[in-house]
């Protein structure tokens, strides 16, 4: 498997998390670990996130509401659930938010091996065929080509309108502030902050005068900073 990429692992027991943490780390770029559903859930919002890997009893926000939460504006993402957990009202609970698997503790390690493995690569076939994220009616980003197009037609971008693409597609789940726009993009080049928003503002006046709809595809959230919608 040449791609790699990113898990999210809610646990609150630490020689558990550890123990899986080591069998698991040469699967992934990254493991993002939480003790609790609200410090998961705000990784989820801040990383680009691939796989989530869920105990479902941990504090403040357990893992059956936080996979609910999630599923609210991503019903594409795996999850797996790693439980003590076996009961039928439970499992049939979890399988209504539309789980990739459902594992028991205690488990054995080559149990959640395999299973890992099989979802990454259903994701790299998926990758594969699905290039393509739509951005609205008729608006659609080729991820290969980098390519905006509309009804068929490319639409011409700058460099720095594609480079503006590119960041909000690949982490649609993230809120950017201008600073970290500017380090994404502009490799710290302390670009005025000005300047971003009018890059931003001129790029929406384009795409809406094209398709004649203000669903611009980068959403300006009040006092935080610009997330695709």
């Amino acid at each position: 498997m040449s791609m790699k990429l990113n898990l999210l692992y809610l646990e609150d027991d630490l020689e558990v998390r550890e123990n899986v943490i080591y069998f698991l780390e040469r699967l992934f770029s990254n493991i993002y670990t939480a003790t609790d559903g609200e410090e998961a859930y705000e990784i989820y919002c801040e990383k680009q996130i691939d796989i989530l890997l869920l105990d479902i009893n941990v504090p403040k926000m357990n893992g059956i509401t936080l996979s609910k939460k999630i599923r609210e504006d991503n019903y594409k993402i795996p999850i797996i659930f790693l439980s003590a957990y076996s009961d039928r009202g439970r499992l049939l609970e979890v399988l209504k938010i539309g789980v990739t698997s459902y594992i028991v503790k205690p488990f054995i390690f080559k149990e959640l091996l395999e299973t890992m493995s099989k979802t990454i690569q259903l994701i790299i076939e998926e990758k594969k065929t699905t290039d393509k994220v739509i951005l609205g009616l008729n608006l659609t980003w080729d991820e290969n080509k980098k390519s905006l197009i509309y009804l068929d037609e490319v639409i011409h971008l700058t460099h720095n309108e594609i480079l503006l693409t590119e960041l909000f597609t690949s982490y649609q789940n993230k809120i950017f502030t201008l600073h970290e726009i500017n380090e994404e993009l502009f490799n710290h080049n302390n670009l005025h902050i000005n300047t971003i928003i009018q890059l931003i503002s001129r790029f929406k006046r384009k795409i809406v005068k094209i398709t004649d709809n203000n669903h611009f595809f980068i959403e300006n959230i009040y006092k935080q900073g610009y997330k695709f919608r």
